[in-house]
């Protein structure tokens, strides 16, 4: 029998609240009841300091939606399983942010969303856990570790179309990163007194 207490909570949160954004923007073809969630970095400056983090639920068109959802999903799960909430929470909210920082000072341009930014941060978590966590048992198969690089290479051709692109580098380095430092950290020796 199906067990909702077994859900990840924060996880779910997420993909419910895009998917609540993409009926509201009938999937991103509709801004209007969705301006607020777009990044300002003047609007972030006057106070309305969620711009860092909304975009992160704005999808345009269902295969976005989809393949965000479903990756989203599968990485955060397990990540969410092996940590608190609480480092989970923080986790995302730096996942969310850094990225979308890096793809509007890059890019210039607003005019981008997705879960993305948050799901190539979950992968280079997970892979950093698995390659340098002992304690850790989050794993990754080196063909997924080839796939994800693959996609992320093969986007910044501009074959694949507009894609935020900084937003996804944004993501592999805060996950890279938070990976590591939390890897070494769950690695030290425990002292005793």
């Amino acid at each position: 029998m199906f067990d909702l207490k077994s859900l990840p909570p924060l996880t779910v949160g997420l993909l419910v609240a895009s998917l609540l954004v993409a009926v509201a923007s009938e999937l991103g073809s509709r801004n209007g009841p969705i301006e607020a969630l777009f990044f300002s970095w003047y609007r972030i400056q006057e106070g309305e300091v969620w711009r860092l983090i909304t975009p992160v639920f704005i999808h345009f068109g269902i295969v976005h939606f989809a393949v965000n959802s479903i990756m989203t999903y599968q990485l955060g799960a397990s990540v969410e399983e092996h940590k608190c909430i609480g480092h989970m929470a923080a986790f995302v909210l730096v996942a969310a942010a850094l990225p979308n920082l890096a793809q509007y000072f890059a890019s210039g341009s607003r005019s981008f969303g997705g879960l993305s930014g948050i799901g190539y941060a979950l992968f280079a978590y997970i892979w950093m856990q698995a390659l340098f966590n002992r304690r850790n048992h989050l794993m990754m198969d080196q063909s997924f570790v080839i796939l994800w690089l693959g996609w992320f290479v093969l986007c910044w051709t501009g074959l694949v179309g507009n894609i935020a692109n900084w937003a996804h580098a944004g993501g592999l380095v805060v996950g890279l990163v938070w990976g590591f430092v939390v890897a070494k950290l769950d690695g030290r020796p425990v002292m005793r007194r």
